[in-house]
């Protein structure tokens, strides 16, 4: 109200005076402009008078050169003086040679020479064809004159009149802007004036619709500001005492419905969003603006259109398993149900079931995995047994190749287990890592020594390129694991006369750690689930080489306990790049992890 007050002042002040002054400026333009304009007549004939008498003087001399005389006239009067015959023709100009003169044009029809020659004084105003300039010009007769001129006629600019019309309009601008200035203090002062209890009126009722309801309007006067107080305090007595009872009840339901990690969604009979908790806005990702919205734009599963159909259609709650994808893939069982007391409004709560169908599946696929993976060993042993108790004796060189078969398979399936176990053991957090300053180069030049014998025996070569590298703040045991691992698994699966590197670099606050190959690679689809366990790319070649499907989920965990993290890089034909990164400084919280172990276990 303030605002608009002030505003309708200004404009009030503004649409009065605007005006007046444009009238004020048109008045004294006018005015001013015919009183300069008389008062320059005025002066120029009287010099025009006083130039006529010496005219008819010098005229009375029949060797007077008009041209001369003419510029002495025009400095005596400070005027442009012309001089002109009866028959109009120049006869001298003050402003002009006698070679200009001689061109100048018969002035005999010009509108004071045409006055002059009839026996009057002639005046005009209009711009001069040879000087460009406004010009008042004012011509007289030479009454009696036998020879000579016949006509004086005097010009003088009109730049005086421009100059003050000028400072005119300089002066009315500024008292237009004093006067706008002035204008908008009053209605400033006024407006501050007249609004004060209407401001004070505003101000608490917008505390009162903010929630203050002890807000209360001075009710001073009697009049219509008065009764308006009155009834605003009486109407925020009313509202403290059904907000009080609100709130309560809003806190309990906003306390039950904050606390409960199921999501709960009420959609009013539009199927519009009438109210949801933050659970539910965490499951689905919703932005914070889905109240009042249809509830298909909110949801976009067809399945849950279904649903609310349902829900109208049945008197019993109505259950839904959802599989949703997108950013944050979620496994949701929905059990929704009518509220007919609530204008069949539907209430519908989600439970999240993803970590349960996860484990769930989880579950199956380890059992099926290590059902598969015991199952092939546990054959060979038990094949290579039966065949060993009828070889023994009949034929020693098959009996010797069964043992041998029988210890290969015992030692893997020794592997397996003992996998298994520590990586169950990683998975549980039951061991403790001692991370301590290590020297990674020296830990990697130790493990390619392990090595050196396959390698030699398969043509490739071990290298190490670690120069200038920090410590990392590590487990020797698990990094060594690490290491093993992922040596182990370049030098198997490499064909011969291929190269293993181990690579350190610094990369921020991090020593970054790369195991590459040139060997054949690994295709794109199976990158995102080499870490996985019992997860081989070629399945065939894996368990003939003893592997177990289980190392570099192992490295995974490892490299994890530590403070870091792995990944892998792969390109067909061109080969691998196993890396990971270790911390150089000590955690300020020692990350959980395993204890570390006697020996390495687990290569792959």
């Amino acid at each position: 109200m303030k605002a608009g007050i002030r505003i309708k002042l200004v404009g009030i002040s503004m649409a009065l005076l605007v005006p007046s002054l444009l009238a004020a400026h048109a008045w004294l333009t006018h005015t001013l402009t015919d009183f300069l304009s008389a008062e320059t007549r005025m002066h120029l004939s009287v010099r025009t008078a006083l130039l006529a008498s010496d005219v008819a003087q010098d005229a009375q001399d029949p060797a007077v050169d008009w041209q001369a005389a003419a510029h002495a006239y025009g400095a005596r009067a400070s005027a442009r003086v012309t001089l002109l015959a009866r028959d109009g023709v120049v006869l001298g100009d003050s402003e002009r040679t006698t070679a200009e003169r001689d061109t100048m044009d018969n002035h005999a029809h010009r509108t004071e020479v045409e006055a002059a020659l009839r026996g009057n004084v002639g005046t005009a105003v209009r711009t001069s064809p040879t000087l460009n300039i406004p010009m008042l010009y004012l011509a007289t007769p030479l009454l009696g004159a036998a020879r000579g001129p016949a006509v004086v006629r005097l010009a003088v600019p009109l730049r005086d009149v421009d100059e003050a019309l000028q400072r005119m309009r300089g002066l009315l601008l500024v008292a237009g802007l004093l006067s706008i200035l002035v204008a908008l203090a009053m209605s400033t002062i006024v407006a501050q004036w007249a609004a004060r209890t209407a401001r004070e009126l505003t101000a608490t009722a917008r505390r009162m619709a903010d929630g203050d309801l002890t807000a209360r309007a001075n009710a001073r006067s009697e009049d219509e500001f008065g009764e308006l107080a009155a009834a605003l305090n009486r109407l925020a007595q009313g509202l403290s005492t059904s907000m009080v009872d609100l709130t309560a009840e809003r806190d309990v339901l906003a306390t039950i419905l904050g606390g409960m990690q199921e999501g709960v969604v009420l959609l009013d009979p539009q199927r519009r969003v009438e109210m949801l908790n933050p659970a539910i806005r965490d499951m689905l990702l919703l932005p914070a603006d889905v109240v009042g919205k249809p509830a298909h734009t909110v949801f976009h599963h067809p399945s849950l259109a279904q649903l609310w159909d349902r829900v109208n259609q049945s008197n019993a709650p109505v259950t839904l398993e959802l599989n949703l994808e997108g950013l944050k893939p979620r496994v949701m069982l929905v059990r929704a149900s009518a509220l007919h007391s609530h204008g069949d409004s539907i209430l519908a709560v989600f439970f999240d079931v993803t970590d349960l169908r996860r484990l769930e599946s989880v579950r199956r696929d380890f059992v099926a995995n290590a059902s598969h993976e015991l199952r092939t060993p546990v054959a060979s042993i038990r094949a290579a047994a039966e065949m060993l108790g009828g070889a023994m004796e009949k034929d020693p060189v098959a009996a010797a190749r069964f043992v041998a078969m029988i210890e290969r398979n015992s030692q893997r399936l020794q592997a397996l287990v003992q996998d298994l176990l520590d990586l169950s053991r990683l998975e549980a957090r039951q061991f403790a890592l001692k991370p301590e300053p290590t020297d990674v180069a020296a830990q990697a030049t130790q493990v390619m020594g392990l090595f050196k014998q396959r390698a030699d025996q398969k043509r490739m070569r071990l290298s190490v390129h670690m120069d200038a590298i920090p410590q990392a703040y590590a487990d020797k045991r698990a990094l060594e694991q690490v290491l093993v691992n992922l040596v182990d698994n370049a030098t198997q699966y490499c064909p011969d006369g291929t190269e293993v590197r181990v690579r350190g670099r610094l990369h921020q606050d991090l020593l970054r750690v790369d195991v590459e190959d040139n060997g054949p690679g690994i295709e794109a689809k199976h990158l995102p689930r080499l870490f996985e366990r019992f997860y081989r790319v070629d399945k065939g070649r894996s368990r003939d080489s003893g592997g177990t499907g289980l190392g570099l989920s192992i490295v995974k965990h490892l490299v994890e306990a530590m403070g870091g993290t792995v990944d892998v890089r792969s390109t067909v034909g061109k080969g691998t790049a196993f890396s990971f990164t270790l911390p150089i400084k000590a955690p300020v919280r020692p990350p959980s992890g395993v204890e570390s172990p006697a020996d390495p276990v687990g290569l792959a």
